[in-house]
C-alpha cells in the first residue's frame, strides 16, 4: 500500500478544541492544504500507531490551545502530550492556535516532558488578533513553503482558492423559518434532534404550515427541546415589539399549548423556562452527522409585522458564530427550569433600568478600583453625539481606564438598521462613526482598543470589571424606538450567572469574532 503524507497533522482536545480545529480544517482543504484529522475515530482506546505515522508524514504539526488545554498533559497517558512528544522527537514545524483565554506556563514543571521546553517561542497564531482568513493566511506562511503540496479541491484549481481566501464569516443566507425546517425535513433521516428557543413562539400553533412541520419532526420521533420565557418576561419583551394591527397569543396560553405538546409527545418534548429575556428566534438542527449541523437565527424586529423582513442568518459549523450562539442556548438550556404547576411563577429578579450616563458614574463609584471597561453595539454614535455621554467617555480616559471596544462593520450595521431606525430620527453615518473611534484609539493608544465585527451585535453591552467585582449593562435594541431609555434592559450584578454568559460573549466576539480597526 503507498504511503499516504499529509502537510499538517492537526492536533486538539475534543472538549473545547475541536470546533477550532474543525474550523482550521476546512478553511486549510479549501486552500488545497492536505491536513490529517482524525475526528476521534482512532481514539477508541490506547494510543494508535495511527496517530504517530501521521505525525511522522506530515511536515507540520498545528497545535489547538484553549483555555487550559495543557492541564491534563501532566498525565503521561494523555492524548495531546504524546502527539506533542512524538511531532518534537520528530523535529516538526510546530505552530500553536492560541485562543480563548490559553497562557502558557510561566516556569514547566517536571510534570510536563522535556520535549514541552520552548514550545512558547514557536512560531504561533494568536486568536486575539486574528480575522479568521488572516489567521489561516499566517498558519500557511509558517509552513515549510518549499514541502507544500497543494492540491485541487472541490473541483477548485488550489491556486483559484488561493486568490479567493478572504472569505466571509457568515454565512450569508436569509431564509424563511417555514424553508429552513422544510430543508430539514426532507432529510429528516439525517436529523437527531431539535432545540428552539424564543420568548413564546406561538407562531408554532398559530401558523398552520408551522403546525404540520412541528408535528411531522415530533411524528418521525425526533427529540424536541424548547426553551421559553416566563410570562411576565415575555411581557417586557413583547411591549416593544408587537404591531398595533396584530393580534396575539395570551403568553400563559402560549406556555399552556407546549406543556400540552409535551403530555402528548412525553418521550421527545422537553419545555423549560427561563427568566433571562430571549431576544431572538433561536432553531438549531444536531444532525447524525455533526459536521452538517446549523443554526438558525431570527432577530425580532420590533414594531414590524411583516416578518420575512425580519434579520434572519444561518450559521454553519464552519462560522466562527456557530459556537457562540450553541453555547447560549446550553447556557440557558442549564439555567432553565422544567415546567410544572409553579411554571408560572419566576423566581425574583432584580433587574433595573436606567440611562448610559446615570450607570457608569454609580457603576463606577461602586466597583473597587476599576480596571477595564468593555463595550459592544452597532456604532455607539451616542458616544461622540450625546454631550453628557462624550463628558462622560473624557473622564474614564482621563482616569487612566483602559476600554475594549467592539462595533459593526458597514455592511451589518445597514443591514440591521434599516429594521431598527426610526424615520423622525437623525442618525450619524457609519463611517464617520467608525472614525471617531478609530481616532479616539489612536489619541489613546495605551488605553483604547477597536475591534470590528461582522456578526450583527444587536444589543448594547457595558461591563465595568473591577478587581474584585463588576457590573454590567445589557441593553436590547428596540427597533422604531427613538427613545433608547425606552429598550428592554437589565443590570446585572458580577455575582449573578448571567454575568459571565455575557461577558464570555463578548470575550468570545473579541478573541474570535472581531479583528482590529
Amino acid at each position: 500500500m503507498a504511503e499516504t503524507h499529509y502537510d499538517a497533522f492537526i492536533s486538539y482536545r475534543r472538549e473545547n478544541g475541536f470546533l477550532m480545529a474543525q474550523v482550521i480544517y476546512d478553511r486549510l482543504k479549501d486552500r488545497g492544504v492536505q491536513c490529517f484529522f482524525d475526528l476521534e475515530e482512532l481514539r477508541s482506546g490506547k494510543f494508535d500507531e495511527k496517530i504517530l505515522i501521521a505525525i511522522r508524514e506530515a511536515h507540520t504539526f498545528i497545535l489547538i490551545l484553549p483555555k487550559n488545554a495543557l492541564t491534563r498533559c501532566k498525565n503521561e497517558d494523555d492524548w495531546v502530550r504524546q502527539e506533542i512528544v512524538e511531532a518534537v522527537r520528530c523535529n516538526k514545524v510546530i505552530i500553536p492556535v492560541m485562543y480563548d483565554g490559553f497562557k502558557w506556563p510561566r516556569k514547566w514543571s517536571a510534570e510536563f516532558p522535556e520535549e514541552f521546553q520552548g514550545l512558547e517561542h514557536m512560531n504561533g497564531v494568536s486568536g486575539s488578533h486574528e480575522y479568521l482568513p488572516a489567521m489561516i493566511d499566517k498558519i500557511i506562511s509558517y509552513m515549510p513553503q518549499e514541502k507544500l503540496h497543494l492540491v485541487p479541491t472541490n473541483g477548485i484549481n488550489a491556486s483559484v482558492a488561493m486568490a479567493n481566501k478572504e472569505e466571509p464569516m457568515i454565512e450569508n443566507e436569509f431564509v424563511s423559518t417555514e424553508k429552513y425546517f422544510g430543508d430539514a425535513i426532507a432529510n429528516s433521516e439525517n436529523v437527531e434532534s431539535v432545540d428552539m428557543a424564543f420568548h413564546a413562539g406561538a407562531e408554532w400553533f398559530t401558523s398552520i404550515e408551522k403546525n404540520d412541520q412541528l408535528y411531522t419532526i415530533l411524528d418521525k420521533g425526533i427529540h424536541l427541546r424548547v426553551l421559553l420565557n416566563y410570562p411576565d418576561v415575555s411581557e417586557i419583551v413583547a411591549k416593544h415589539m408587537r404591531h398595533k394591527r396584530k393580534r396575539y397569543m395570551i403568553f400563559e396560553e402560549c406556555i399552556q399549548y407546549w406543556e400540552e405538546l409535551s403530555n402528548e409527545y412525553p418521550d421527545t418534548v422537553e419545555i423549560r423556562i427561563v427568566d433571562i429575556p430571549i431576544l431572538r428566534r433561536y432553531y438549531s438542527f444536531h444532525m447524525k452527522d455533526v459536521r452538517k449541523d446549523t443554526v438558525n437565527v431570527k432577530y425580532y424586529t420590533y414594531g414590524n409585522a411583516r416578518m420575512d423582513k425580519n434579520y434572519q442568518p444561518i450559521f454553519h459549523r464552519d462560522s466562527a458564530y456557530f459556537e457562540l450562539y450553541r453555547m447560549e442556548f446550553d447556557y440557558l438550556w442549564n439555567r432553565a427550569v422544567a415546567f410544572d404547576e409553579d411554571g408560572m411563577n419566576p423566581p425574583m429578579r432584580k433587574h433595573k433600568t436606567t440611562d448610559t450616563v446615570t450607570f457608569f458614574t454609580e457603576g463606577m463609584s461602586r466597583i473597587t478600583d476599576v480596571q477595564q471597561i468593555d463595550m459592544f453595539f452597532r456604532g455607539g454614535s451616542e458616544w461622540h453625539l450625546n454631550s453628557d455621554v462624550v463628558e462622560l467617555l473624557s473622564h474614564i480616559l482621563d482616569k487612566g481606564i483602559k476600554m475594549r471596544v467592539i462595533v459593526n462593520e458597514k455592511e451589518t450595521v445597514e443591514e440591521t438598521a434599516k429594521h431598527m431606525r426610526h424615520n423622525l430620527r437623525k442618525y450619524y453615518g457609519y463611517d464617520q462613526n467608525a472614525v471617531n473611534w478609530i481616532e479616539l484609539s489612536k489619541n489613546y493608544p495605551e488605553l483604547v482598543s477597536i475591534h470590528i465585527a461582522e456578526v450583527p451585535l444587536m444589543r448594547r453591552y457595558y461591563n465595568i470589571i473591577g478587581v474584585e467585582n463588576g457590573l454590567m449593562k445589557v441593553s436590547y435594541y428596540t427597533y422604531g424606538n427613538p427613545y433608547p431609555d425606552q429598550d428592554c434592559q437589565i443590570i446585572i450584578e458580577a455575582l449573578d450567572n448571567t454575568y459571565k454568559l455575557y461577558s464570555n460573549e463578548f470575550d468570545y466576539l473579541w478573541n474570535s469574532g472581531s479583528h482590529e480597526a
